[in-house]
């Protein structure tokens, strides 16, 4: 994804370029700079985050909106800091891990599996494998069109051992020690911090672990009160319509919430130095991660919801086909 969306800031800036001819290099890169975040932002939350977290939770966390599409929501408030916090970036987020496939297929455009298919470890540190023969479309089609693993606690061999073979052996056991050596609280600190009731007894953790695991955390750990965070909230059961358990949850809103109500220039503020026009947010609105795919490769067509699989809800659309930001709305003289 950073070589499409640098490829989309270089796309941007030739279109900027043709519409304000007077502007010079470091206001195209600037602008396209913004408008290309603004679409990351977009993306991020209203379209991948709904895939991993309950949509109900989002809303009412005030983490996304219902608005019309030229409407802003201005919430920035100083008082939030929107730096990463500890337990999401080193415990909660490396859950999905286990999403990881080890063995990738090239794709046509008729969505055939080429053969053969490639390991991660194979094309470890080898840029140039995407630029053989062109492989960068069929690799994307490939991503957008295979299965991703099942977000629990089982882990693909290739992802979890070979591909970092030769150094770290384990991806579950380096997770668990960046877990302890960023000296994050344990498990049951965090269901206490969530409100979700701070656990007395190994009994306790059955209200949101199945019996199965907490039989196995009781037969490693000396106390309950010494489960890692990244253990206990791995095992613990999905909140419905949602990827994770209610501990890896709660932290994941709240650094959701803090990203966007401490950055003064989130795309939807209004209240800030240079906020985009209302014809312009109702453009930035239009932005998604088929669009993304298809205006920097040379894909024709791609399923609406691309984070998700060809289905018949999710058929292929022609590219052509898809919404797009239109950027004549950054023609400086442009009339409304």
């Amino acid at each position: 994804m950073q070589i499409i969306f640098l490829r989309e800031h270089n796309r941007i800036a030739l279109k900027l370029a043709g519409l304000n001819q007077d502007w010079d290099d470091e206001t195209l890169f600037e602008e396209a700079r913004r408008i290309n975040i603004a679409q990351f932002q977009h993306i991020n939350y209203y379209e991948w985050a709904k895939n991993l977290f309950s949509i109900d939770k989002l809303r009412a966390h005030e983490i996304i909106f219902n608005t019309k599409p030229e409407e802003f929501v201005s919430d920035y408030d100083p008082c939030v800091d929107p730096r990463s916090i500890e337990s999401f970036i080193h415990s909660v987020f490396r859950y999905f891990h286990t999403q990881i496939m080890g063995v990738l297929f090239l794709v046509s455009e008729s969505r055939s599996f080429y053969e053969p298919a490639f390991t991660l470890s194979s094309v470890k540190n080898k840029p140039d494998f995407l630029e053989d023969e062109c492989r960068l479309d069929s690799v994307v089609r490939g991503l957008s069109t295979q299965h991703a693993k099942l977000a629990d606690t089982n882990f693909d061999i290739e992802a979890a051992e070979d591909f970092n073979q030769g150094r770290l052996k384990d991806l579950r056991s380096t997770d668990l020690q960046r877990d302890r050596d960023h000296g994050l609280p344990p498990y049951n600190d965090f269901l206490e911090f969530c409100n979700l009731g701070r656990a007395k007894s190994w009994k306790d953790f059955l209200i949101y672990i199945p019996e199965e695991h907490v039989k196995r955390l009781y037969s490693i750990y000396e106390s309950f009160e010494d489960v890692d965070l990244s253990v206990g909230g791995a095992l613990e059961r999905h909140v419905p319509r949602s990827l994770v358990g209610p501990t890896f949850l709660c932290v994941s809103l709240i650094q959701l919430k803090n990203l966007r109500k401490g950055d003064r220039y989130f795309f939807e503020n209004r209240e800030q130095p240079y906020p985009f026009s209302e014809d312009q947010l109702k453009e930035i609105r239009k932005s998604s991660a088929a669009r993304l795919l298809c205006d920097n490769t040379n894909i024709e067509r791609m399923q609406p919801q691309a984070f998700r699989r060809i289905s018949i809800n999710n058929e292929l659309e022609l590219c052509s086909n898809l919404p797009q930001v239109d950027l004549r709305k950054w023609h400086v003289n442009n009339p409304k």
